[in-house]
């Protein structure tokens, strides 16, 4: 059979039906493929059950056999239903979960207006807190002034990143590469930065109301400034130990445990209301 003998013989199928049914025939023809298949299985559906019917009755009675099938037809009608339905619900979650991706892939933009309508897009969609930013890839991305807040970013790779400005209030930190990125003016207020690592980042006029706990030592050549916020409220100087906000086994000098706990209910860093480190 040739190539082009195919559709000759599809359009003469379709100027038939246009002339038994030309819905149907407009229909069939601008169907898809699995469409058209489905409508085929339907109809040879119909005519094994038609001629199995006439196999056991002596008469092709139409009350009878619509009797003999309806209940099963009626079934099997709600079971394709809801085929299509779960179909189509999968379909449309695989398609989001692409369009997700193709965001977080946007983030990583250096142009911050690509990247902060990514943002904005995956807040609408909900998924900048259900964890589907989580182990992202956002290395290099020009994210300054973007609103984080409450972001889900557990292990996200985001080493290189300008956030400058950025809102990061309330994000899940935990285990999040944070090196290498420019974290000027970052708010970081009861934000989760267990085990984060702050590697040669720049954290000058940045505000924690957090302990860094479990990232000493990830703070290495990190840049401080006086006007570095720390969790305590203070500000930074040259001469603050940052173990105090680092290790939960931390002693000053006089041996008693140091290690500062949050007042605050909705910080990570609470310690119950007999800690009354915070300001």
């Amino acid at each position: 059979m040739s190539r082009g003998s195919r559709p000759a013989r599809m359009n003469r199928f379709y100027r038939v039906m246009r002339r038994l049914s030309p819905t149907t025939a407009s229909l069939l023809y601008h169907a898809t493929s699995a469409q058209r298949a489905a409508v085929a299985f339907m109809i040879i559906g119909y005519l094994i059950t038609l001629v199995g019917f006439r196999t056991t009755s002596e008469a092709l009675d139409l009350v009878t056999f619509m009797r003999e099938i309806y209940a099963n037809l009626g079934i099997e009608l709600i079971s394709i239903g809801l085929t299509v339905l779960v179909i189509e619900r999968l379909t449309r979650r695989e398609v989001e979960r692409e369009r997700i991706t193709e965001l977080m892939i946007q983030m990583r933009s250096r142009s911050d207006v690509l990247a902060l309508q990514a943002v904005e897009l995956l807040r609408l969609r909900g998924a900048l807190r259900d964890g589907s930013l989580s182990q992202a890839n956002l290395v290099g991305g020009n994210l300054a002034g973007a609103d984080l807040s409450q972001a889900s970013l557990i292990g996200a790779r985001m080493a290189n990143m300008n956030l400058e400005g950025a809102n990061l209030f309330q994000a899940q930190l935990t285990n999040t590469d944070l090196s290498n990125a420019n974290l000027r003016h970052v708010n970081f207020v009861n934000a989760d930065l267990e085990s984060a690592d702050f590697y040669d980042s720049d954290l000058t006029y940045a505000v924690f109301r957090s302990p860094f706990k479990g990232v000493w030592g990830q703070l290495i050549e990190a840049t401080f400034n006086s006007e570095t916020v720390l969790p305590d409220g203070t500000n930074w100087t040259p001469e603050t130990d940052m173990r105090r906000f680092t290790n939960p086994d931390y002693v000053d000098a006089t041996g008693k445990l140091a290690y500062w706990r949050s007042h605050d209910p909705q910080s990570p860093a609470y310690g119950g209301a007999d800690h009354a480190d915070d300001a």
